[in-house]
């Protein structure tokens, strides 16, 4: 079967930041203005009833019966996932998972040093070549892609890149997330270009994965590029407050939380910032805003809803909207908008850090366990992982490891709108590439040119 307009078929990792990145971004609409019809694979139910909203017949979406990597090809992931782990905090990443080093870790350890030499392209080779793929053989002969483009290179779906290489048809990898590169593994699958956020994770790709630096490009980040045209699109903070019903003047403490794998003590501290409201070291008119995480536990905040100077946003909000329903594509708008408003933003370590300097907003990093933990267990492992690492070296995000940190530095930025100002400026160059707005066009109009040269 071959459909009317050429197809590509892009894997989207199942996760929020490629929701919001790949199907929120903007990048298969700008596809799909190109003349392509997309087929989207590894959605799960609730993504896919969005997406179909979103595009409605100008996209299908397909499912793999099964992905599986064999033989030789299997192998050779494996062993270069032993190389990986040479090159990054191994054990703190073991710690992040909460699992412990064993024996056998220490054996595949050796064998990642000792396969250290063999070149890139060789791996390169075996995986690209005899790929024995019989669950996706009859989906390429009924779309016949002129392009294959994934989310996540080191998911097991990618067995589809080495197919569609070893068959001539182009690939690229549109990278989801900051951290992919550094946290999870080796890469499946070696596309013929991977589009990353930044030159720092452009970097981790050549140091970590050996990429050849003419197959890696910095391009920007698609959904970021609302906060690069936001004026008319979102409301202005005088209309955000009363939308909000928060004073016009109270400084904004807005507190991001995180799924509780990551950090389960949200409420420590929530419970500080009452606490420092109250005795005074915070203004008595601070207003509090805590935006929930889509994973986290909902119903332990509801003893705060009726506390004067504190309102709950749940990720699926619009303006006077506390929905409780799926939030797979979130609500950008608001997004931007309670970003851009807030006075501060406190934060464990996800995108919504790098979300916050995009807007111009101060933004605190929480490196510390209100209660005690176990050590592997700590939050302030993250602050060993190589893109915060990167993050904190830049200077314009201070990491808290107590309370009296955080009251410090919240207190620090409510009094003086130009403290940190020029570590902050600096910290979104390095972080984010070229905030003008275009980096979904320049990557629909990159992997347009890439298929068009084939």
């Amino acid at each position: 079967m071959q459909l009317e307009r050429p197809t590509i078929f892009f894997i989207v990792n199942y996760g929020g930041a490629a929701v919001r990145n790949i199907l929120h971004g903007g990048v298969l609409e700008e596809l799909i203005n190109r003349g392509y019809r997309v087929v989207l694979f590894s959605l799960p139910e609730h993504n896919r009833k969005a997406a179909e909203k979103l595009f409605g017949d100008q996209i299908v979406v397909e499912s793999f019966d099964d992905f599986r990597f064999r033989g030789l090809q299997k192998m050779v992931q494996r062993i270069r996932t032993y190389h990986w782990r040479t090159l990054v905090p191994y054990d703190v990443l073991l710690q992040i998972q909460r699992k412990t080093r064993t024996f056998k870790n220490n054996l595949q350890d050796i064998l990642g040093h000792l396969v250290s030499g063999i070149p890139f392209s060789w791996w390169e080779k075996i995986l690209n070549s005899g790929v024995n793929w019989p669950e996706g053989e009859e989906l390429f002969d009924k779309y016949q892609p002129v392009a294959v483009l994934i989310s996540n290179p080191t998911e097991r779906e990618n067995v589809a890149i080495n197919y569609a290489r070893s068959k001539g048809i182009y690939t690229a990898c549109i990278l989801e997330s900051w951290d992919n590169l550094c946290m999870r593994g080796a890469l499946y699958s070696c596309p013929d270009d991977m589009l990353v956020w930044n030159e720092l994770v452009a970097t981790e790709a050549r140091e970590l994965h050996f990429y050849p630096k003419e197959r890696v490009h910095a391009t920007g980040i698609p959904s970021f590029d609302l906060y690069a045209n936001k004026d008319g699109k979102i409301p202005t903070e005088e209309m955000w407050r009363k939308e909000m019903g928060i004073a016009p003047d109270a400084p904004i403490i807005l507190y991001t939380t995180a799924a509780p794998q990551i950090y389960s003590q949200a409420d420590g501290i929530v419970a500080s910032l009452l606490k420092a409201r109250e005795d005074g070291r915070l203004p008595e008119n601070t207003h509090i805003l805590i935006r929930l995480h889509p994973l986290d536990n909902f119903q332990q905040y509801d003893i705060y809803k009726d506390l004067p100077g504190f309102t709950i946003q749940y990720p699926s909000a619009t303006f006077k909207d506390d929905s409780r329903n799926d939030s797979s594509l979130g609500k950008p708008l608001m997004l931007a908008a309670t970003l851009t408003h807030s006075t501060v933003v406190l934060n464990v370590f996800s995108t919504i850090i790098i979300e916050a300097l995009a807007n111009d907003t101060p933004v605190i990093g929480i490196a510390y366990d209100v209660e005690p933990v176990p050590a592997n267990r700590s939050v302030s492992n993250y602050l060993l992982v190589p893109t915060i690492r990167e993050l904190v070296k830049l200077g314009g995000v201070p990491v808290v490891r107590n309370e009296e940190e955080l009251i410090r530095e919240i207190r620090n930025f409510i009094d003086d709108g130009s403290y940190l100002l020029k570590q902050r400026v600096f910290s979104k160059e390095q972080e984010i590439y070229n905030l003008d707005g275009t980096a979904t066009l320049e990557i629909a109009k990159f992997v347009h040119n890439r298929i068009q040269q084939q």
